[in-house]
């Protein structure tokens, strides 16, 4: 599982593998969001919604693992 540690409250966002929502765990408290950063369950209520971004959008690797160009 991919992760990311906030730089200023080193919560730790992850991807959720059983609902591919955003997991962020910070002091001892838990919450799953999109990745817009909207609460979907857990007593975590404040995130980043960029970090959720970042860790739960689209991967630059997708983007060149299918061709635009139709032969």
């Amino acid at each position: 599982m991919k992760e990311l540690l906030h730089p200023q409250t080193l919560a730790v966002y992850g991807i959720d593998p059983e609902t591919n929502l955003v997991c962020v765990t910070d002091k001892g408290k838990s919450g799953l969001y999109t990745m817009y950063g909207v609460w979907q369950s857990g007593d975590l209520f404040h995130v980043d919604p960029q970090m959720c971004l970042w860790i739960g959008g689209p991967s630059p690797e997708s983007a060149y693992s299918t061709s635009f160009r139709q032969m």
